[in-house]
């Protein structure tokens, strides 16, 4: 993998066990509502994947390659473990973290994964909206057997993402 510099990729807040906020297609934005509620009680990072910053240039997307930038990300920043969580492309991509890194995985959250079952028009709902951020502090507070579950449940045994 080509080295992505790192500097002005990553957003950082708040202090507590390190959470990474995988974007999807729709880029890092996607987290901006729940970055402050989440960083009251976590360490939130949310790294801008290659080819979302108009500097990257044409990139070849990859599942590997985004794996490796997470693996990246982790190391530079110097975390031993960290939850991962991955909306749309990035449930993707975390689940595929997992796979090739369980060890540096604490807890895994996917939302509306691609790949996965599209459950998208419940996140539409104002009560869901609102509920969210709590949800998932919630489900970061309670481990039991999320990342067995999202292991054995949405991923095929050969590390390739359930389509």
């Amino acid at each position: 993998m080509k080295k992505i510099d790192l500097k002005n990729r990553i957003t950082i807040k708040g202090k507590g066990q390190p959470v990474v906020l995988a974007h999807g297609m729709a880029g890092p934005k996607v987290w901006e509502p729940i970055i402050e509620q989440l960083s009251e009680h976590f360490t939130v990072i949310v790294p801008t994947f290659p080819g979302y910053i108009e500097t990257d240039g044409v990139i070849q997307y990859s599942d590997e390659l985004y794996v490796d930038f997470l693996e990246e990300v982790r190391i530079k920043l110097g975390y031993e473990q960290w939850c991962v969580i991955g909306i749309s492309m990035g449930g993707r991509t975390v689940l595929n973290y997992a796979l090739q890194h369980e060890k540096r995985v604490t807890r895994i959250i996917v939302i509306d994964s691609a790949g996965l079952n599209n459950f998208s028009p419940m996140f539409t709902l104002p009560i869901i909206k609102k509920l969210a951020p709590k949800l998932i502090a919630k489900m970061l507070t309670n481990s039991k057997n999320v990342k067995k579950l999202a292991l054995e449940d949405l991923v095929y045994k050969e590390g390739s993402i359930a389509s």
